[in-house]
């Protein structure tokens, strides 16, 4: 019995031999090696794809911040250029006052002349019925009296009208021009929530690229309406 017990036994020595555990331990170390490198490598693929992420995101977040300045850019141009319409309209109404107080100056003078022309017209009537002077001579004075009315009630009339033309256009440039600055003033308060809202936002590429061409082609509106 003791003899076939350590014939089994020698059998198992001679069947896990030095060899077989060099080897088994080998490919253990292999193993160990190849998932190392394979972990290396994995880790290694997830920093350039975080690099790429990274240079993705900071050239985007650079490209709004570009086309953000130029919007404040232009923004300041259609300021400037609402202020340079202002002032010119400003100088024309101020133009427009000088001219009419010097058309009412104008016109009266001409009435004073008219009242004083009309004064002695009326003595001259008076004089003419005193004297029982024929009905041609009281036509013509009375005549005489209608050459001097008409161009001033013509030039009355013009001037009215001239007046009533200049406040309807300068009613309608300021109107409109009040009113841009209306819409204009609620489109810079859009502009500043989306702005915010893209700031605080997690968006992607193409959300990005989508809000930064619809930013751009709003100031162009902008542009070709106030200028």
């Amino acid at each position: 019995m003791d003899d076939e017990h350590l014939k089994n036994f020698n059998i198992r020595i001679d069947e896990e031999s030095p060899d077989s555990l060099y080897k088994e331990a080998k490919e253990n170390l292999d193993i160990k090696r190849l998932g190392r490198r394979l972990t290396i490598i994995t880790v290694f693929f997830l920093c350039i794809i975080g690099a790429i992420s990274s240079a993705g995101y900071f050239k985007l977040k650079k490209r709004f911040n570009e086309i953000h300045s130029s919007g404040v850019f232009e923004a300041q141009k259609i300021s400037q250029g609402l202020k340079s319409k202002f002032s010119s309209l400003m100088q024309q109404f101020t133009a427009f006052e000088k001219s009419f107080g010097d058309k009412i100056s104008s016109l009266e003078k001409e009435l004073s002349l008219l009242k004083s022309s009309l004064n002695k017209t009326e003595k001259t009537i008076e004089i003419i019925k005193s004297t029982k002077t024929e009905k041609k001579e009281l036509a013509d004075a009375l005549a005489e009296i209608d050459s001097r009315v008409k161009p001033i009630s013509k030039e009355l009339k013009e001037f009215e009208s001239e007046l009533k033309s200049s406040n309807k256009k300068y009613l309608q440039e300021f109107s409109k021009l009040t009113q841009n600055l209306s819409l204009l003033g609620m489109d810079i308060k859009k502009m500043k929530t989306d702005a915010l809202k893209l700031s605080s936002a997690s968006i992607n590429k193409k959300e990005l690229e989508f809000a930064l061409e619809n930013e751009r082609k709003y100031y162009q509106r902008k542009i070709r309406r106030l200028t």
